[in-house]
């Protein structure tokens, strides 16, 4: 398995588990996150996001776990 290949893999489980963790629907986080409700959708059928995206995601939910604390 490539470093790039792991990379993607890990990026896939992190959302996966972002998703679980605050019982978000997948198209729900794909539209908050890149205006794309079928971005996870995407993702799980083997589309693979280009690193921007994946970062810009990444952001995104750094972002929305600091907001839910700041809530709570």
């Amino acid at each position: 398995m490539t470093d790039h290949h792991t990379y993607i893999e890990r990026f896939r489980a992190r959302v996966e588990r972002f998703l679980k963790r605050h019982k978000m629907a997948a198209s729900t986080f794909g539209r908050l996150a890149q205006n794309n409700s079928k971005f996870v959708h995407n993702m799980r059928a083997g589309r693979i996001p280009r690193p921007a995206t994946m970062n810009e995601i990444d952001r995104f939910m750094v972002e929305y776990n600091a907001a839910q604390k700041r809530a709570a």
